[in-house]
C-alpha cells in the first residue's frame, strides 16, 4: 500500500508539481479559494450595512409621517422650517445662537446662488412673534423655497444630499 501511494503521489507530482511545498497548481488552488472566502465575507458584510441602512431609513420616514400626522398645522409648518434650516446647515450656512432670523436671511442670501427670497423665514418669524396664521400660500412658498434648497444641496454636497433625503425627514 505505501508503494501505491508513493506511485500515485510521483504521478501527482509530474502532473501539478511537487506536493510537499504550497508551490505550483495546489497554490493557486488554495489562493483562489482563499480569495473567494474573503470576497463572500466582504459582500455578506456589504449586503448586512445596505439592508440595515434601508431598514433605518424606513423606520425614520414611517416615524416622521406618523408624527406628522398627529401635529397641529402650526406644529407641521414649524417642523417643515427646521427641515429647511438644516438643508441651509448641511450646505454649510451656519446660525449662530445670536444672529436673529432677519439677520440670518440676509446673510444666507448673499451666500446662495440664484435669487431665492427665502420668504418662509420672513413668514416664520411672523408666525413666532407676531399674530400670523398658517393658510395655504405659505405652505406654497414654505415647500417651492425647501424644493430650491435640495436643490441646490445635491449640486453642491452630493453625499450630504443622500444622507438628508436618508434620515433628515
Amino acid at each position: 500500500e505505501r508503494e501505491k501511494y508513493w506511485n500515485a503521489k510521483d504521478v501527482y507530482a509530474e502532473k501539478f508539481g511537487d506536493t510537499d511545498d504550497m508551490t505550483g497548481a495546489g497554490n493557486k488552488v488554495s489562493f483562489s479559494v482563499y480569495i473567494r472566502k474573503i470576497l463572500s465575507r466582504a459582500l455578506r458584510i456589504v449586503l448586512l450595512l445596505v439592508a440595515a441602512v434601508a431598514l433605518l431609513a424606513t423606520e425614520e420616514y414611517l416615524r416622521s409621517n406618523y408624527i406628522l400626522a398627529k401635529m397641529s398645522q402650526k406644529k407641521r409648518y414649524v417642523y417643515k422650517v427646521r427641515q429647511a434650516l438644516k438643508i441651509l446647515d448641511s450646505l454649510g450656512i451656519h446660525r449662530p445662537d445670536k444672529e436673529t432670523l432677519t439677520e440670518y436671511r440676509s446673510r444666507v442670501r448673499l451666500e446662495l446662488p440664484g435669487d431665492i427670497p427665502l420668504q418662509f423665514m420672513e413668514e416664520y418669524e411672523m408666525l413666532l412673534y407676531g399674530n400670523k396664521q398658517v393658510d395655504g400660500k405659505m405652505w406654497e412658498v414654505l415647500l417651492r423655497e425647501n424644493e430650491e434648497l435640495l436643490g441646490i444641496l445635491q449640486e453642491r454636497k452630493r453625499f450630504r444630499y443622500i444622507i438628508y433625503k436618508l434620515f433628515g425627514r
